[in-house]
């Protein structure tokens, strides 16, 4: 009798065609699968023997804090937009801890960051990655989010434009994080404080840091008036009532305190490929 692998889909992923289901039938030949909406409540862990999972960066984020304590394999299908994750590898080491679930690579407010989010389904489908270029158009404005991040001990409490704690060498299609190392037990804190003007002139003032933090990336870290780049094994980022944050892509209303850090152990997740061999 051939061992059951249920694998959980999201039709709504950038990536996602009908035909990949014959695709992941022949690339988990080995098993009997079995094929779910992400909307569809999981079957008992005692009822499969292994898991895999079809989506996007959200998609594989959804999926880790539901099956927390599985021991089964799993797999990751990237049929995402951009699919973050993937483009670096093995997901087994790479994976943080946000209080007690995972995220997979970002926790982010403010600046650009919605555009994970904002972009429709029907345009990320026929656009892919570029969908999220007419977003970052419309959202290059600047953010004023009072908050506060500590990261080893070292706390930085102000008013910014652009929060981002990263477990990954990369974020919007930009790998600037040089100073990531998987195996490393490590998060990245980029800061960027919100400048006195807003509109053109804000826009302005803040071109530089963003341009710094993007483009050039960091290989030791930074810590001036107008950026900080932190590495720490913890970092603690409390924020206010009701500010909306992108993690792994998808929008999130977070308040309160939120401990970040490395999740080591990590689930281990084989990336799996859709290209036909």
């Amino acid at each position: 009798m051939a061992k059951i692998c249920w694998v959980v889909t999201n039709s709504r992923s950038g990536g996602w065609k009908d035909g990949n289901r014959a695709a992941i039938r022949k690339a988990l030949s080995q098993y009997d699968c079995r094929f779910a909406d992400i909307d569809e409540p999981l079957p008992k862990a005692c009822a499969v023997d292994a898991l895999a999972v079809c989506g996007g960066d959200g998609t594989l984020h959804n999926f880790l804090n539901r099956v927390k304590g599985w021991a089964v394999p799993l797999y990751y299908f990237p049929t995402g937009t951009m699919n973050e994750r993937a483009r670096i590898g093995d997901v087994e080491p790479m994976v943080g801890r946000i209080n007690d679930d995972y995220f997979v690579y970002v926790v982010a407010a403010g600046s650009f960051t919605p555009i994970g989010y904002t972009a429709k389904v029907k345009d990320k489908k026929k656009f892919r990655a570029l969908a999220y270029m007419w977003q970052s158009l419309k959202e290059y404005k600047v953010h004023r989010i009072p908050a506060s991040l500590t990261v080893d001990g070292v706390e930085y409490t102000g008013t910014y434009t652009l929060i981002m704690v990263l477990r990954s060498p990369r974020c919007f299609l930009f790998r600037f994080n040089k100073m990531y190392r998987s195996a490393e037990p490590y998060v990245h804190a980029l800061l960027i404080p919100a400048p006195k003007s807003e509109g053109f002139w804000g826009r302005v003032a803040i071109f530089a840091p963003l341009f710094r933090a993007f483009f050039v990336g960091f290989r030791h870290e930074k810590d001036t008036d107008k950026l900080v780049f932190r590495q720490g094994k913890t970092a603690v980022l409390r924020l206010p009532e009701g500010a909306t944050c992108n993690v792994d892509g998808e929008r999130e209303r977070l308040a309160g305190t939120y401990r970040l850090s490395a999740a080591l152990p990590a689930p281990k997740v084989t990336v799996m490929s859709l290209k036909r061999k």
